[in-house]
């Protein structure tokens, strides 16, 4: 019965005003809740360690795969505390936390500016795509879900025009 949870879970994924999602973007949802989620959101739902993710649904899906398959980006940085390891973190706008990427989940990391010995652009942390063995299948099926929660498309993504 421990499916049950995990798949109500990922129903709650769906845009709640129109829960018939094509067939691809439902199995994004779930690819999406078992990866994607831990870091990042869709309407409100998810964690938002990185960017809520329907800002790029309109992007053509080869871009939308680039930006998951991309291996350093603008918002990561290898910060180092004056009293311990650096690590690779994402801190909020106005927030006066890190978001440790180096832990899976993230965890957050209450820093001041003086607390910090230094702050780099990241070149280490990879974004787990980058680094991981997902099929281009699950990418296309996480893009069809975000283009269905930015805006209900109905498009199907085809995997290899992906490639």
């Amino acid at each position: 019965m421990k499916l049950l949870p995990a798949l109500l879970f990922c129903a709650s994924l769906l845009p709640a005003d129109n829960p018939a999602a094509p067939e691809q973007a439902a199995r994004g949802a779930t690819f999406f809740s078992q990866s994607c989620a831990t870091c990042h959101s869709l309407e409100g739902k998810g964690t938002a360690v990185g960017p809520d993710l329907t800002r790029i649904a309109r992007v053509p899906p080869r871009g939308i795969l680039v930006a998951i398959r991309s291996t350093v980006t603008q918002y990561v940085f290898l910060v180092k505390p004056k009293d311990g390891v650096a690590f690779a973190g994402i801190q909020p706008e106005g927030q006066s936390f890190w978001w440790d990427l180096d832990k899976l989940p993230p965890e957050q990391r209450p820093l001041k500016p003086d607390q910090i010995e230094s702050q780099q652009t990241n070149t280490k942390w990879k974004h787990p795509p980058s680094k991981s063995d997902y099929s281009t299948r699950q990418l296309a099926d996480v893009v069809a879900y975000i283009k269905w929660v930015g805006y209900q498309s109905r498009e199907t993504i085809d995997p290899d025009s992906l490639e």
